[in-house]
């Protein structure tokens, strides 16, 4: 806070070997005036770890900017005003910025839906998956901000949590009216999904989940459900088995799945598999995402009896996990 010889006392205390996988928690009892080592054990674990990794990223960065003193006065001063100035966010993403000039990292393509043709119900899904994905996305991107400042991500459970059931109800009772003439434009039906997702975030994800549910004929045809337990029963430990059973999906899908189906199922995979990439953000793991999702994409025959669906939960999981993770290949 304009104080160079308290930023560099912060900054000496880093480089001087006290820096450890507890960076940030050390840090933050030398900065309360902790003075013994049973301080800063009886808060072990208390710091949120969004803090810890920044102040990690910052020491590395020091190291990289003073690869020949990096224990030295300038450097310590460098750090602890990179941390703690009144410009620290700006200072840090300049430093990112002025040490990384020419490396270029292409992040991961969006997934884009792809608007279906001939499909009224396709139609609508593909609406809703397309809308929630780029609401969902950004606010994702908001979330790692946010973490990064130590505060709590919003996305937190996607997809997992529930929402308002009247709100969604509104929602497809507009988008799906029998008489076309009295549904909403394209344009009404986005801006609905993005007020009401700015009052929920969860909306827009429980929205995803129910459209997919409510198709008169689920995305994997019930035809072949049989066929379908059988590959999520196949081993699958090995790169090589998940393999194996993509390849025997894929003869199945693409024997009863029409282009389209398959087309928005592959881009419903990808755009998982991007959800998944923030797992440790928003604890929704491959695992936790087929929980949730899984069993919207298929759906048992006529007189199945409540036992033999509670036999079949295990290998609709590790399927729906092996689509998203060959999502591309299958589909």
């Amino acid at each position: 806070h304009g104080d160079p010889e308290r930023a560099q006392q912060l900054g000496q205390f880093l480089v001087d070997g006290k820096v450890t996988t507890n960076d940030g928690l050390d840090l933050t009892i030398a900065i309360e005036g902790a003075s013994t080592r049973e301080s800063v054990e009886e808060a072990r674990g208390t710091l949120d770890p969004a803090t810890d990794l920044r102040i990690t990223i910052a020491v590395e960065l020091t190291k990289i900017a003073f690869p020949d003193e990096p224990g030295g006065a300038e450097a310590q001063q460098f750090l602890g005003e990179m941390l703690f100035g009144d410009q620290m966010d700006a200072q840090y993403d300049a430093v990112i910025a002025s040490l990384l000039p020419e490396i270029e990292v292409a992040p991961a393509a969006p997934v884009t839906f792809t608007k279906p043709e001939g499909s009224s119900e396709l139609e609508q899904l593909w609406l809703v998956l397309d809308q929630g994905s780029q609401l969902i996305r950004a606010e994702l991107a908001s979330d790692r901000e946010r973490v990064l400042n130590g505060k709590a991500p919003w996305t937190e459970g996607i997809f997992r949590i529930s929402t308002s059931t009247d709100a969604r109800k509104d929602y497809v009772e507009k988008a799906t009216a029998k008489n076309k003439s009295k549904r909403p434009s394209e344009e009404a039906l986005r801006a609905e999904i993005t007020e009401k997702t700015s009052k929920d975030i969860h909306f827009a994800g429980a929205l995803m989940k129910q459209m997919v549910r409510d198709m008169k004929e689920p995305m994997i045809p019930t035809t072949v459900y049989s066929q379908a337990l059988d590959v999520g029963s196949m081993p699958m430990k090995s790169d090589e088995e998940k393999k194996a059973a993509a390849r025997a999906f894929r003869e199945i899908i693409q024997q009863s799945c029409s282009p389209s189906h398959r087309q928005m199922m592959k881009e419903l995979m990808g755009f998982l598999r991007e959800v998944e990439g923030d797992k440790d953000m928003t604890k929704m793991t491959p695992t936790n995402l087929a929980i949730v999702f899984g069993p919207n994409f298929f759906r048992a025959p006529v007189g199945q009896s409540l036992e033999q669906g509670a036999l079949d939960v295990m290998p609709l999981q590790a399927l729906s996990v092996l689509m998203m993770e060959y999502g591309d290949d299958i589909f």
